[in-house]
């Protein structure tokens, strides 16, 4: 019977190494899916809210659900697998049974012989029957024969994870390309998702081009300045002047031409304006 607890604890080392590879694989492949979830969904979400300015009304409902779908997803994909695996008893028949069907699933010559010489090794640990232990040692070693130079990695590969890694790897790719070339308006948008509650009122003017800026002219000409307002804003505006001997500003309000462009003419310039 020594023989058969010999072969019996080896078969064990090589299923007990096969199943901590298997765990070490599950624990990638949720790590790796929640990471390339949260890649998508901040930048997906985060450039939504900044071209469209969601309400609260509905930027709340949408950030409660993208979190509970991420929680699903990291329940199912990690604490689950891996739960199941902790929490368990370390080794049982059943868990040593398991691993010895997949081993002859993707090897057809070793087939149900493992876990049938795994089954006949437990039974006769009872042996209520009485049968002879000679039928384990056999059924052991025969199948010892079969595995022992059998490379259970390859039950369990890491190629597995390909599929994922390339979701995660395209994941971060729109990641940076959206922090890259939509800084702002993810920038923005992830603010404001940040705050799902607060209204925030939506940017109308985003810049100002304002020309011909500080310049020099001959007394008596005219000066056209210009207003380019970049944004959404297609309202009058207010230009404020006064003379540089004057303390009291003169008003005019200009209104949107082609372009979203301001115009206004100085003419006859006698003294230096500030505006």
């Amino acid at each position: 019977m020594r023989n058969a607890e010999s072969n019996y604890f080896a078969i064990r080392s090589k299923l007990s190494r096969l199943r901590r590879r298997q765990l070490a694989i599950q624990s990638c492949n949720g790590v790796l899916w929640f990471v390339g979830y949260g890649f998508v969904a901040t930048a997906t979400a985060s450039l939504l809210e900044g071209w469209l300015h969601f309400p609260p009304a509905i930027r709340l409902p949408l950030v409660c659900l993208l979190v509970l779908i991420g929680l699903w997803l990291l329940v199912q994909k990690l604490v689950l697998p891996i739960g199941t695996q902790v929490l368990r008893p370390t080794w049982t028949p059943n868990i040593e049974q398991g691993l010895a069907r997949e081993v002859g699933r993707y090897f057809p010559h070793v087939g149900d012989h493992l876990i049938n010489a795994l089954q006949v090794y437990h039974h006769l640990q009872q042996n209520r029957e009485g049968y002879s232990p000679e039928l384990s040692r056999l059924s052991l070693v025969t199948v010892w024969d079969k595995i022992k130079d059998l490379d259970f990695n390859s039950v369990a590969p890491w190629q597995k994870l390909q599929p994922v890694v390339r979701f995660t790897v395209i994941a971060g790719l729109v990641f940076l390309v959206s922090i890259t070339l939509f800084s702002k308006t993810f920038n923005i948008g992830a603010m404001h998702l940040l705050h799902p509650q607060t209204s925030f009122r939506p940017q109308l003017i985003s810049a100002w081009e304002v020309s011909p800026g500080n310049v020099e002219i001959v007394e008596g000409d005219s000066v056209r300045i210009s207003i380019r307002v970049k944004g959404k804003y297609k309202g009058p505006i207010l230009l404020r002047w006064r003379q540089s001997d004057k303390k009291v500003f003169q008003t005019k309000q200009l209104l949107a031409g082609p372009e979203n462009v301001y115009s206004y003419l100085f003419a006859n310039l006698r003294e230096s304006v500030k505006y």
